[in-house]
């Protein structure tokens, strides 16, 4: 795992596994912060994106996303494997997750912040956002 860039806490929890990209397994994290209960993040290949967790959970069960990340089943190959499509300025990749992984994940996630009961504490978040200790 990436350390946390500077001054972002460590994440509450983290499922460790793998994605392939062009055929090659890597290491992966999910990571969920409950601070921001909305969010994954997914760490892999020294790269750090942020999605909805709610467009992880849709994408186990259809093709979802809009704008740099798309997830879907793996439709055309094997049903225990995630498509994610990830865009930036960069570039774009395709990784393939393992189902489980991000099922297990969204679980976890669920038991520390069950999805629908999210809250955010915004003046602590603009104070982070500004840099400043709230």
């Amino acid at each position: 795992m990436l350390p946390a860039p500077r001054g972002e806490r460590r994440p509450i929890y983290t499922v460790s596994t793998h994605v392939i990209i062009e055929g090659r397994e890597k290491p992966a994290d999910l990571d969920f912060y409950p601070e921001d209960p909305y969010a994954v993040v997914l760490v892999t290949c020294f790269r750090r994106w942020v999605f909805a967790r709610e467009l992880l959970a849709g994408g186990l069960l259809e093709p979802t996303g809009d704008g740099d990340v798309h997830i879907s089943p793996d439709t055309g190959g094997d049903p225990a494997l995630i498509v994610i499509r990830l865009s930036s300025p960069d570039g774009t990749a395709e990784l393939r997750m393992p189902r489980g992984a991000a099922e297990r994940a969204l679980d976890e996630f669920d038991g520390i912040v069950p999805a629908g009961t999210e809250t955010i504490d915004w003046e602590t978040e603009f104070a982070r956002l500004a840099g400043e200790d709230a």
